[in-house]
């Protein structure tokens, strides 16, 4: 991304960089990578048909007793992480509509967010940067935190969120921009205000407000 005359960096190329960019940006996402030392499979399949909960088989991890385990996860589509986090506890406690497959409401994730006592707990939250915090840099960034397993049993069967909210400061609008109101893009109110609600019905289209952005949750099973 950086300007050197397009001696290195054809404008042709640096342009098609700078479009996918923007492709990825559009919607935040947060994804759980690895367990422990054990790379979990990729979730983006083309073509795959997505049934409620399908991620209970796909996206697993089975150890033999509860204990402690190291959870690493990565945030996209943003430029700046304002707090991450991993929420867990008992598939059974989960209300349906945490299906692995919809972005949720904040009213409805209300009951898990910073999860704590015997149904959902959380790891302590975290802030941090996305690939495309330092660009240049070529690194993704990931975050990681420790699960304590001790209060769970034998056969019980848990899953596993990562939080994020992001890019919270697109908000605030710079003192000297005219006129005086607050941003008007898809883009800023999609990731920032959680009433944001814009639908053009005749392509069918819906632009859905969120403040916290939910995984696909890792299914542990203890054996």
């Amino acid at each position: 991304f950086l300007y050197d005359s397009n001696k290195h960096n054809g404008y042709i190329t640096k342009h098609i960089r700078t479009a996918l960019m923007a492709i990825d940006v559009v919607q935040p996402y947060v994804e759980i990578t690895k367990v422990q030392s054990n790379n979990l499979p990729v979730e983006v399949v083309p073509g795959r048909v997505l049934s409620n909960r399908w991620c209970q088989k796909k996206k697993r991890y089975s150890i033999q007793k509860p204990y402690k385990e190291k959870i690493f996860w990565k945030v996209g589509g943003a430029f700046n992480v304002d707090e991450t986090y991993l929420v867990y506890g008992k598939w059974s406690s989960f209300p349906r509509y945490f299906n692995g497959i919809d972005q949720l409401a904040e009213s409805q994730m209300k009951l898990i967010l910073k999860g704590s006592g015997p149904t959902f707990k959380s790891t302590a939250a975290q802030r941090g940067h996305t690939q495309w915090t330092r660009a240049n840099s070529g690194s993704y960034p990931t975050f990681s935190a420790t699960l304590d397993l001790s209060s769970f049993e034998r056969k019980d069967k848990l899953a596993v969120y990562a939080v994020a909210k992001v890019d919270q400061g697109w908000k605030n609008a710079p003192s000297e921009a005219w006129p005086k109101m607050r941003p008007q893009s898809h883009i800023v109110n999609a990731r920032t205000d959680s009433s944001w609600y814009k639908e053009k019905k005749d392509i069918e289209k819906v632009v859905v407000g969120h403040v916290h952005w939910l995984s696909v949750p890792l299914t542990i099973h203890i054996k």
